[in-house]
């Protein structure tokens, strides 16, 4: 009678909406499965899936309760499963696991050390920087941002194999020195680099996008930060020197172990590269764990719960919560109506299967206002009274009595408003739809179901990820996608770590060679550990990425302490390589044992971290032992040992270069050769053209050569217009371009080398240059033919190329064939060659001079060298190696860059600070012309404070008939300057103090900034002690501030702060004392020698006195 019209029944059939399809059934109030075998019970903890250890309470109350159901009912299977039963049990295992690994590896560790140390303190000593390093962590992030996740913190104890391994460097290495200076000096610096680019790798953490991976990252790069503190500051204390104390057995098999060359055993090195080489293909293999569950221990009643509510509840599709969100119920109606259209549409395009709403009940009051105006224009007064007369007419006809309908009409005819949502249970609108609206802080939200397969996610939800206002319930999706975001980050880490740790290594070494060096076994190792992962299916994970991070930080430290032992003994000759090996020992032997230990446990995550940690630490130990050595021995160590420039990168990458211009030049040759063959020309022709591009091919080189300057002299106005025997020393592969570029009517006499060279022997053989091992006979005819043809013959009478830049004996050959085929002979001098590439090292260009001389003709009719061939030989070779000799005086100056070159790189990879020191000192010396210019070409020479001995090396270079002595009380500079790849049997270096050290007798004695660390009286004795040392009409040569100067010495005073206050590069035991001229002037006259006073430059005090000492 209310509603004869059935209104309001289309809006009761959308209460169908609030339901979707069920696989149970509920009766009396219970829920059964479908097929009534299972009645289910639901329970909601107080505590969230987290709260681990009070959810463990109400685990272990459940189960009681359930074994006293089946053992009152035997024929009833009572089982239970959630995620706060799964989390409890996780938490178990771990505890079980973690004790059990950590108490194992412990008692394995301080068993181990405690037999190899044999001192009580020593895990005292070891343990307690590591605790102070993870309490200065928590100390500072209180302060940062006041609280941490204790996951994080516990990931963090994983770190502490690092740490440790800062404190065990510490104690081993105080078993090879003598006091703890020297252990703080040697240990300090790759402690410092390698705890710095360790620190940088995990604070690469902070830029992921886990809240736990950032804590995480913070906490391990703050402990160690406090770890590496107090190593240095406060462990020194409580150590001391042992380098004379007996080692224990152990001790001394462990050291004999790592003293092994492990880069010199052939099988081992290929063995890593051939691992190397099959890990770069199968490391593609390696993927990503996306599933978070198979992470998780579960016990085998928990998984047998799991796979009975799978298979009677579990479909293809699974359901999820969709939440719109709004700040009040008018704002959450609208947006639960867009939504809710959204998610209409979707099921019309089949990527949802069915979705349930309250939408036709929760309705905006933007919408309501419309449809209230429809409903107001639709209800006229004519409308509502021909309804009134149709429902009367109907009413009569089944005996309906008058009036019956009068409720609805007044219902019809009442206004109606805006309706207010409550969620109130007694309100109507509160019981029907209180599970579907929920407010809280301020907010309310509406909640839409829908049932979607695994596969139509990913579109569905695209469709909302731009939207703020809807929330998206799908738990074991976004944990997988939050995985795969961190699988992302993983890379990012990746990224972040290696550019930082390059970076601060350049920074730290100053030049990019160390720096690959270094980085090189990082990277190797990171590709043979991910290769191994591959070949074994280990797949990454959220735990193991934690773990990665982990090896790749100790990594680095290991690359760090042994290029700092290969450095130092690069440097100084001090070998700390051994020691460094034994602390990388340990250091790795801890992080085996505690990572390995985890193999016992039975948390598939801990057992995920165990394998890959053994094999990581194999792999770095190894590449650290093998790779990094051999490299830096085959580009620096090994060609200093031979007197040869270590390799650096820029003069590879010029050796590259011009390599390649060469071959590229010999490939179009041949290329234009074979070309030639089939056209019908001379072939004496084709010779021309190809020996005309020989010629623009050699010139074009040597003019691309922008690191080598060109000096040509032809004073006799040679045009190789008339053929000749031509000679020249030969220094070096350049020889050959030089003479090939002179002319192109030039053909040589070539060896065995480059007769069958695989990139040019073509080339030569086709324009007719000759072979030395078959003989001049053989050739004699053709050679005279191409005479008549004009060309001239090019001959290295020496035979071979010099090693040391000397010119050898002239064998006879070409002086034979000039007499044979009556022609003259053309000498040609070549200087410098050796110094760009020498045949030591074929593959280093280095910068210099060609400087080629081309001498006047000896016609064949003059007999002034001789009427033989053999006479012409023995004085054409005298005559030329005097000439050479002036050449060398001429061209060994200063001015030279092959002796600049040399200079800077005798102190390259000797630290950036020694490096940077001596390019500024020698710029600003001008390359020692000045000292140079006045100290005679041979003689004893005496350097009294040589510093790190560039001046003598200087003077050696131009000069092999110098002996040079360098003295220094500063022992590490001495040590320094005595290992220096230039220094030969003329030039030594002593550490000593100049007033106590026997000076030998010498023809000048050098005082170069150094009178002013003594004092006054100091000064007088050791110049007087010079003068008596001093041979006769030699030189004592003093350089100086002069204190009389006082307007320009102020400048100098200030410069000597610097030196020995700021920067403490010169050591001082007293008070500087400046000299005056005058004073100087004073000592000279006590000498008995004459003075000569020589300014030094215009904005200091510094002068130059020479003290002449008479016949």
């Amino acid at each position: 009678l209310r509603d004869p019209l059935g209104l309001g029944s289309e809006t009761l059939k959308h209460l169908q909406d609030f339901q979707l399809e069920a696989n149970y059934e509920i009766y009396d109030e219970h829920i059964f499965s479908k097929d009534g075998s299972t009645l289910l019970m639901f329970i909601t903890p107080v505590f969230s899936t987290g709260s681990t250890g009070k959810n463990d309470e109400l685990i272990k109350i459940l189960e009681e309760e359930l074994k006293h159901v089946q053992g009152e009912s035997p024929t009833i299977r009572a089982e239970y499963f959630g995620g706060p039963s799964v989390g409890v049990y996780n938490a178990r295992q771990i505890k079980k696991d973690t004790i059990l690994t950590s108490s194992l590896a412990l008692l394995i560790i301080i068993v181990f050390i405690s037999l190899v140390f044999k001192r009580k303190r020593s895990i005292p000593l070891i343990i307690t920087p590591v605790l102070f390093g993870g309490l200065f962590a928590l100390f500072l992030i209180f302060f940062i941002k006041g609280s941490i996740s204790a996951i994080a913190v516990g990931a963090g104890s994983a770190v502490m194999g690092i740490a440790l391994s800062y404190s065990i460097h510490m104690l081993a290495h105080q078993n090879h020195v003598s006091t703890v200076q020297q252990l703080i000096k040697e240990i300090a610096y790759p402690l410092t680099v390698g705890s710095f680019t360790t620190i940088g790798a995990f604070l690469g953490l902070i830029f992921t996008s886990s809240d736990l991976l950032r804590d995480f990252g913070l906490f391990a790069s703050l402990a160690l930060v406090g770890t590496t503190l107090f190593c240095l500051i406060y462990l020194p204390h409580f150590l001391k020197g042992q380098a004379d104390v007996k080692q224990g057995r152990i001790l001394r098999i462990i050291e004999k172990i790592n003293a092994y060359s492990y880069e010199k055993n052939k099988w081992l090195v290929g063995g890593i590269l051939l691992i190397t080489v099959i890990c770069l293909f199968t490391s593609q293999k390696v993927g990503f764990n996306n599933d978070m569950m198979s992470l998780n221990y579960e016990p085998r009643h928990l998984q047998q719960s799991e796979e009975k509510l799978l298979q009677l509840f579990d479909n293809d599709e699974k359901t999820v919560l969709f939440v719109s969100v709004g700040k009040d119920m008018n704002q959450a109606t609208e947006i639960y109506a867009t939504t809710n259209q959204k998610l209409s549409a979707l099921k019309e395009q089949g990527l949802i299967k069915e979705y349930a709403s309250a939408s036709q009940f929760l309705i905006s009051p933007q919408e309501q206002q419309k449809r209230l105006k429809k409903w107001k224009d639709y209800w006229t007064d004519e409308k509502q009274q021909q309804v009134r007369e149709q429902l009367e007419t109907v009413a009569a006809e089944y005996r309906f009595r008058p009036g019956s309908f009068e409720p609805f009409y007044q219902w019809m005819n009442q206004p109606f408003g805006e309706y207010h949502y409550t969620a109130q249970e007694d309100d109507l609108s509160g019981k029907l739809l209180n599970e579907w609206q929920t407010s809280a802080d301020s907010i309310t939200m509406l909640i839409s179901q829908i049932r979607i397969s695994e596969p139509n996610k990913e579109a569905v939800y695209q469709n909302f990820n731009k939207d703020p206002n809807v929330v998206i319930f799908d738990r074991s999706y976004f944990a997988n996608k939050w995985v795969s975001a961190i699988n992302d980050d993983f890379y990012l880490i990746l990224y972040i770590s290696s550019f930082l740790i390059f970076f601060a290594l350049w920074f730290s070494y100053g030049r990019i060679e160390l720096t690959l060096m270094s980085f090189l076994p990082m990277l190797i190792s990171w590709v043979i550990i991910l290769g191994l992962m591959g070949i074994l299916g280990i797949e990454f994970n959220i735990i193991n990425i934690i773990l990665s991070t982990f090896i790749f930080g100790i990594g680095d430290d290991f690359s760090i302490f042994i290029m700092d032992g290969l450095q130092n003994k690069y440097r100084t000759g001090q070998k700390v390589l051994n020691s460094h090996k034994t602390a990388i020992f340990f250091s790795a032997f801890t992080t085996v044992v505690g990572m390995g230990a985890l193999v016992f446990a039975k948390h598939p995550a801990l057992q995920s971290i165990s394998l890959i940690s053994i094999l990581g630490m194999i792999a770095v130990v190894l590449v650290a032992y093998t790779i990094q050595p051999l490299i830096f021995r085959f580009f620096i160590a090994g060609p200093a040992s031979k007197g040869l420039p270590p390799y650096t990168l820029i003069g590879l990458i010029r050796t590259v270069l011009l390599f390649l211009l060469f071959f590229i030049g010999c490939i179009v040759l041949r290329i234009l050769i074979i070309l030639l063959y089939p056209v019908p020309v001379r072939k004496s022709s084709k010779q021309r053209l190809v020996c005309r591009l020989i010629q623009i091919t050699c010139k074009g080189i040597l003019l691309l050569a922008t690191a080598v300057k060109k000096e040509h002299i032809n004073k006799a106005n040679e045009r190789f217009r008339h053929p000749a025997i031509i000679i020249a020393n030969h220094q070096s592969f350049i020889d050959i371009l030089v003479l090939l570029s002179l002319s192109s009517k030039i053909l040589m006499v070539t060896n065995h080398w480059v007769w069958h060279s695989p990139f040019f022997g073509a080339i030569i053989r086709y324009v007719d240059f000759y072979y030395i091992g078959e003989g001049y006979e053989q050739y004699m005819e053709r050679m005279r033919k191409k005479v008549k043809e004009g060309y001239s013959i090019a001959i290295f009478p020496e035979g071979t190329r010099t090693y040391n830049g000397k010119m050898k004996r002239f064998h006879k050959g070409a002086f034979y064939l000039a007499e044979a085929l009556k022609l003259d002979i053309l000498p040609i001098l070549l200087y410098g060659n050796n110094k760009i590439i020498a045949k030591a090292q074929p593959f280093n260009i280095r910068k210099g001079i060609i400087y080629t001389e081309i001498l006047p003709r000896i016609p064949l009719d003059d007999l002034s060298f001789g009427s033989t061939y053999q006479e012409r030989t023995k004085r054409i070779s005298a005559y030329m190696k005097e000439v050479y000799a002036r050449i060398c005086r001429e061209q060994n100056t200063t001015d030279n860059p092959a002796f600049y070159e040399a200079l800077i790189q005798n102190y390259i990879y000797k630290g950036p600070v020694v490096e940077w020191y001596i390019r500024i000192k020698v710029k600003m010396e001008k390359n020692y012309r000045l000292f140079n210019r006045l100290i005679p070409v041979q003689g004893q020479i005496t350097d009294i404070g040589c510093g790190f001995g560039p001046l003598c090396y200087m003077l050696s270079l131009l000069s092999e008939d110098r002996e040079i002595l360098g003295i220094d009380y500063d022992e590490d500079k001495i040590a320094l300057a005595q290992h220096g790849w230039l220094r030969n049997e003329h030039l030594q270096f002593k550490h000593g103090n100049a007033l106590e050290y026997p000076l030998p007798e010498s023809d000048v004695f050098i005082l170069n900034d150094m009178l002013h660390y003594m004092s006054y009286e100091h000064q007088q004795t050791l110049l007087l002690k010079c003068a008596g040392r001093l041979r006769s009409q030699g030189m004592i040569i003093i350089r100086d501030g002069n204190s009389a100067n006082a307007s320009k010495h102020r400048l100098t005073r200030f410069t000597e702060l610097l030196s020995t206050r700021i920067f403490n590069f010169n050591r001082t035991t007293g008070e500087l004392y400046f000299t005056t001229e005058t004073q100087l002037r004073e000592i000279a006259v006590a000498c008995g020698m004459a003075v000569e006073i020589i300014p030094n430059d215009k904005y200091t005090s510094n002068t130059i006195y020479i003290f002449r000492k008479p016949n």
